[in-house]
């Protein structure tokens, strides 16, 4: 009677699965992983709204510019910029700076946004 209680214990211990945590990837393994304009496109069309949650450019943090909007986009090019109390119509394009995907928004000149060049 008393090998059960072993038995069982054996089986329990064999029958668990280890996972074993992997490190986060190398610059180098993210740098080979290829995001096309066509799945980045597909990505924010699907999407309820997308949030800039962090916007540096040249060192300098303009996150705050953005944060009150959620942009949504659509197939055709154009994206709508909304605060809740204002809505703003642009474009988005994408382009290859360096060899890194990038999204640029235009809005007019005379909004509270000014082009964005955001990278994927």
């Amino acid at each position: 009677m008393k090998s059960y209680p072993i038995i069982l214990l054996l089986v329990g211990l064999l029958s668990c699965n280890l996972f074993v945590e992997e490190s986060p990837p190398s610059e180098e393994q993210l740098s080979e992983r290829t995001i096309t304009a066509a799945d980045l496109s597909e990505t924010l069309v699907s999407s309820a709204g997308v949030r800039i949650s962090r916007f540096i450019e040249d060192d300098r943090d303009k996150t705050a510019h953005f944060e009150a909007f959620v942009f949504n986009f659509d197939a055709d090019g154009s994206v709508l910029a909304n605060s809740g109390s204002q809505e703003i119509n642009g474009t988005y394009r994408f382009l290859r700076d360096d060899g890194k995907l990038e999204l640029s928004m235009t809005f007019p000149s005379n909004s509270k946004l000014v082009p964005i060049a955001l990278s994927a």
